[in-house]
């Protein structure tokens, strides 16, 4: 009676193991597809603020470089005019 285990009984071992393994391998993938999702919503945002950056410096930049003409031109008539 103590012999071989019964083939139907080592089937459901073998299917519980497989469905263990199965699961613990589903949690990894999930983790690390996770894992990924939270560095491309990272990567978009550093993105989007490197567009915003390249935008607005530019505009910025163009914007206080017309003011500082036009101070120029007024302090310039300014002074001519004072001459």
């Amino acid at each position: 009676m103590g012999g071989d285990p019964c083939p139907a009984d080592e089937r459901r071992r073998e299917k519980k193991r497989f469905a263990q393994r199965k699961r613990r391998y589903d949690q990894s993938v999930n983790s690390l597809k996770a894992e990924l999702d939270a560095m491309r919503k990272a990567s978009e945002s550093e993105i989007e603020e490197i567009k915003k950056r390249a935008f607005e410096e530019p505009i910025q930049s163009a914007f206080a470089t017309e003011v500082r003409d036009e101070a120029t031109r007024v302090l310039a008539n300014a002074r001519a005019e004072a001459e």
